[in-house]
């Protein structure tokens, strides 16, 4: 009862939540978008917490008002659109007709423009092209087979994708409600969608497909829908749509077949580049880039799944292999295109090319396209063109076995490639090709053609011959399939060892060096490059060779930056990186020194190269994060002081020449991931204060001061770092006698106060004049501050390291700004020490204690009530109030709050009784 109270409460809110967005819309001329959209999320907020209680009633009166307000004022809002979509998961139990949505949503005035706003077509609408090759399209500059294409980030453009999305959603539970009606206008919205769909795996083409098909299924079976059309799209459809209207009224049924195929041969919309750009860089995971299309995506069950933002696919360059075989199969079997236009404009290679995808939906059409290919071609008149193709065919056709096999894609690359060559006999790869089919009978699947007689070519074309094998390697390289033939028949080492080679020429070595970019993204090459080729050791040959050109010649550069872009990709897989952290870090650790000692040498040649910074700095912090994980008795990899001091000054070089927030985080990573340098004498604190004030500095600009996700926030792992060197740099200033006694003491006495009086004792350079101790003092409070209580996990190191900077300071040193700092804490020592007898060690003063980037050391053995870590806490929080003091504040007419005040408050009372459990609960 209480539960239904609620609900209909919550009905009532969203009730007048829907006439006061009505009241905005219709009264406001100026549109206040964000009032809308957090009135908007509110009531989709609500809805879904009361969904189950209102798809129960039989009406909803404030539903009607609220889609017919929103559509008709804000339809072009697309987080409007996306709020309807979310509320219409109600349809699913009954509660209201989608038809009648569907029927306000496909009459409104700006339906149509909404689709057609942003649509353009670029295909040359004509089967005349030039012959294209997938070689010369290659795009090495690309990361991977799904480079990203420009998406349309316009409100046009995500205001049409909430659309259709909507629809889908409309239709889906049209088809279940088992709704009638709307046929025709389901028709002219197939025909719409045909002229704005691009046939590409983009996220609106991908969504239209689906919508399409989700229409053709409303309307029924007796309706050809897309198959009508012939499987035209774009403005192809538009035109010969319109066309096939006129000859309908002018012509007898006997010549619209003739009409028909000439209007289909006037408007194709295939573009032989992007068939090319298919085939090279052919999507193999379409399957799951369509599941993240699925309708199910589309129904969010709560807010989380409404606020979530659209999943953003990386989509191929070219069409959506799907749609464009079942173009080509249809276009076979009506007869429009001639075999040898089919291959012309790229058709067979994506044919071809589709045999060797994981898919089996993809990989069956493949077959089929081919099987009728193959039927269209023997029935075809006599030619050239048409004997060398039949050859192709047959070498493929006599290597496989079994019904719907799936070859390995560098086969099926050289199968494509060579059904452009082929057309043409003025290509030097003709003869090679030609004479290669008629002497092979059948293919064989577990090598690659023409490898040998190609990279080992000795005739006066061996450059070209050995370019072209290397290329079909690198656009061959896509699968497993692949990775077992290049390891297999040592391809690699092949071209590791022709590397080195005075034979090889610029161009090989660079193809040579994207194609082991493009192997380390297989983990079966990855491995094996590794543990077997030695590729880190080869990697830095090679940069041994190119680095010192970097600042006279822009294709070192390149090469450097290719070289270390392997090195990040090898180290994102965890088995290798657990393989370096126990046995071969040594391997990454001379890499990483020698890109340090460029990187601080060469500063100013590489301001230019921000992107290569990053790479190189990547794999810096990749090498230290490796060494941290490693066991105390393995070498590690570090940095000492002056190093550091280098890197911040090349960082804030290159940072100030050109602004990068990703180099100086990396630049960031690297200090903090280096074991903290001990810190002691003067001139050590000196250059530390430099690191410390560039640390800030960055931290500050990057406005990480604060936490960010429950991890550790920035400013707090500088502080960490920052007490750690300061700590241990005094400690090892301890001869070993004494050492042996500081740890002795440690382990018996874990008071704070007797650690600071024992280190402070007959140490002569304790007591030197460093004036830049205060400095150092005001800075940690300083990052003391920026932390907070709540972040710091450090406060007795904290302490300490004030302690052993300021309270040690001779008399006529300890003068900052006029204030003589260690006056002012003498007043209060015997104050210090009562409070400092209440704090345990630090972790740092532990033997066993190690710097860790993630978070601070613990030492297990040492147990702590929580009554005794708020007392220890109070304690601290009190020394900071002191220190604070120590500089003077009261000079400057600024406030001060002293401990008494703390006390006299009783805020350190009440939070022990807070904290003190109550008797007999």
């Amino acid at each position: 009862m209480h539960s239904k109270k609620i609900n209909s409460t919550k009905q009532r809110f969203i009730s007048i939540l829907v006439n006061s967005l009505d009241r905005i819309v219709r009264n406001v001329q100026q549109k206040i978008e964000c009032l809308e959209h957090f009135i908007l999320h509110n009531i989709v907020e609500i809805w879904l917490e009361a969904q189950s209680y209102l798809v129960q009633l039989k009406s909803l009166s404030f539903l009607n008002t609220f889609i017919r307000s929103s559509l008709l004022h804000r339809f072009n809002d697309p987080f409007t659109l996306k709020s309807i979509r979310c509320i219409c998961t109600c349809f699913a139990e009954g509660s209201c007709s989608a038809n009648e949505i569907l029927e306000l949503l496909l009459g409104h005035s700006q339906f149509v423009t909404a689709f057609t706003c942003d649509s353009s077509d670029l295909y040359p609408s004509t089967l005349l092209q030039p012959v294209p090759s997938i070689f010369k399209s290659l795009n090495f500059s690309s990361d991977s087979k799904c480079s990203k294409l420009t998406h349309g980030n316009s409100v046009s453009e995500k205001r049409k994708l909430e659309l259709v999305r909507l629809l889908r959603v409309l239709y889906h539970f049209k088809i279940k409600q088992n709704c009638k009606g709307l046929q025709d206008e389901s028709k002219e919205l197939l025909f719409l969608l045909l002229s704005v769909y691009g046939a590409t795996l983009r996220d609106i083409d991908l969504e239209i497909h689906s919508l399409m098909q989700e229409v053709e299924l409303s309307v029924g079976s007796n309706w050809g829908g897309i198959a009508e059309m012939d499987y035209l799209w774009g403005k192809a459809v538009t035109k010969v749509r319109e066309e096939m209207k006129v000859e309908l009224h002018e012509s007898e049924n006997g010549g619209i077949e003739d009409r028909r195929k000439f209007l289909f041969r006037e408007n194709i919309p295939v573009d032989s580049k992007m068939c090319v750009a298919t085939a090279s860089n052919f999507c193999y995971e379409r399957s799951l880039n369509v599941e993240v299309f699925s309708i199910e995506k589309l129904l969010p069950n709560s807010v989380e799944d409404f606020e979530m933002p659209s999943p953003v696919k990386n989509p191929v360059q070219g069409y959506d292999p799907k749609f464009i075989l079942q173009f080509s199969i249809n276009s076979l079997l009506m007869g429009y295109i001639e075999p040898i236009e089919f291959c012309r404009l790229g058709l067979l290679a994506i044919t071809l090319v589709s045999m060797s995808s994981p898919d089996d939906e993809l990989r069956k059409l493949g077959y089929e396209s081919l099987a009728t290919f193959k039927t269209s071609l023997e029935n075809s008149g006599k030619g050239k063109e048409k004997m060398h193709i039949q050859l192709l065919l047959m070498y493929l056709q006599n290597g496989i076995s079994e019904p719907w096999q799936k070859i390995p894609s560098v086969v099926a690359i050289f199968a494509a490639e060579a059904s452009f060559t082929l057309l043409d006999a003025s290509q030097h790869f003709f003869f090679t090709i030609s004479k290669f089919l008629m002497r092979t009978s059948s293919v064989n699947l577990k090598s690659i053609p023409l490898f040998h007689t190609l990279f080992q070519s000795s005739s006066i074309h061996f450059k070209s011959d050995r370019i072209w094998i290397l290329q079909l390697l690198y656009a061959g390289l896509n699968l497993d399939d692949d990775a077992k033939i290049y390891k297999k028949k040592s391809i690699l080492e092949h071209l590791l060892n022709f590397y080195s080679s005075s034979a090889s020429d610029p161009e090989s070595r660079f193809l040579i060096l994207v194609i082991v970019k493009k192997s380390v993204k297989l983990p079966a090459l990855l491995y094996h490059l590794l543990k077997e080729c030695g590729l880190l050791s080869w990697l830095s040959s090679v940069l041994s060779i190119y680095g010192e050109g970097i600042d006279s010649d822009n294709k070192h550069s390149a090469i450097v930056e290719l070289v270390l872009e392997v090195v990040n990709a090898s180290l994102s897989s965890r088995t290798v990186t657990e393989w370096l952290q126990d046995t071969a870090l040594e391997q990454l650790s001379q890499m990483s020194s020698y890109l340090f000692k460029h990187l601080t040498r060469d500063r100013y040649s590489l301001t230019e190269h921000i992107s290569l910074v990053n790479d190189m700095l990547q794999v810096i912090v990749s090498t230290l994060r490796l060494s941290q994980k490693r066991k105390i008795y393995q070498p590690h990899f570090t940095f000492s002081l002056q190093a550091v001091v280098n890197l911040c000054r090349s960082i804030d070089t290159v940072s100030s020449y050109m602004e990068s927030d990703r180099t100086v985080l990396l630049g960031l990573d690297v200090i903090l991931m280096s074991t903290p340098p001990p810190v002691f004498s003067r001139e050590d604190k000196l250059k530390f204060t430099e690191v410390i004030k560039w640390a800030v500095l960055a931290s500050v600009r990057l406005k990480v001061s604060k936490e960010q996700e429950g991890k550790e926030c920035i400013v707090s792992k500088v502080l960490r770092w920052v007490t750690a060197s300061i700590i241990i740099g005094r400690i090892s200033n301890l001869s070993l006698k004494s050492l042996e006694s500081f740890h002795k003491k440690t382990m018996q006495n874990r008071s704070l106060d007797s650690l600071i009086r024992y280190m402070m004792e007959g140490d002569s350079e304790a007591m030197e004049d460093c004036g830049v101790n205060e400095t150092l003092g005001a800075m940690i409070l300083y990052l003391q501050q920026i932390v907070g209580r709540s972040n710091c996990d450090n406060a007795s190191s904290i302490v300490l390291c004030l302690s052993l900077l300021l309270a040690n300071s001779s008399s006529d040193s300890a003068i900052y700004d006029g204030i003589n700092v260690r006056d002012n804490l003498m007043k209060s020592r015997g104050e210090i020490a009562a409070l400092c007898s209440k704090i345990l060690c630090p972790a740092e003063t532990n033997p066993s204690w190690r710097w860790s980037y993630y978070q601070a050391w613990r030492d297990v053995a040492l147990e702590q009530t929580e009554m005794e870590k708020l007392e220890e806490d109070q304690s601290c929080q009190s020394l900071f109030i002191l220190f604070s003091n120590a500089f003077g504040p009261a000079n400057f007419g600024l406030p001060v709050l002293s401990c008494n005040d703390l006390h006299q408050l009783g805020l350190f009372e009440w939070e022990r009784c807070r904290n003190t459990p109550t008797k007999g609960r």
